[in-house]
């Protein structure tokens, strides 16, 4: 994605149904490219994935945007949601790796890990 709105951002804009925002497509573009290069090559993903979840809810308001100046575009309409739900989930998905980065759990301990906890208790007990 971060290729073809850099290399061809007019194009892109429309296809995406954002308009004619090619400055926007080609800064969006090279972002998503130097955050992919980012999650790739730097061992501490988690700062990554925080730009990555950023960079989603920009998007999301610029779908936004582009059905605020044509509310019936039917390219851009499940763009909002769509950007909206992966910021959720790369936001997330940044605080569970910002926890293994530490060495230490995320704060939503699976019930797996709670079911090991209680076993140590309990060979502990014995």
């Amino acid at each position: 994605m971060g290729l073809s709105l850099t290399l061809a951002p007019l194009r892109s804009a429309a296809f995406l149904g954002w308009g004619d925002r090619e400055g926007l497509a080609r800064i969006i573009g090279a972002r998503d490219l130097a955050v992919g290069t980012g999650l790739l090559l730097d061992r501490r993903r988690s700062r990554w994935m925080s730009a990555r979840a950023l960079l989603n809810a920009v998007l999301a308001a610029t779908y936004a945007l582009a059905l605020a100046e044509k509310p019936r575009q039917t390219r851009a309409r499940g763009g909002p949601i769509a950007m909206i739900c992966l910021t959720v989930f790369d936001h997330s998905l940044s605080r569970r790796l910002r926890g293994s980065e530490r060495g230490s759990k995320p704060r939503n301990a699976s019930a797996v890990s709670l079911g090991w906890k209680a076993r140590l208790r309990d060979k502990e007990t014995r």
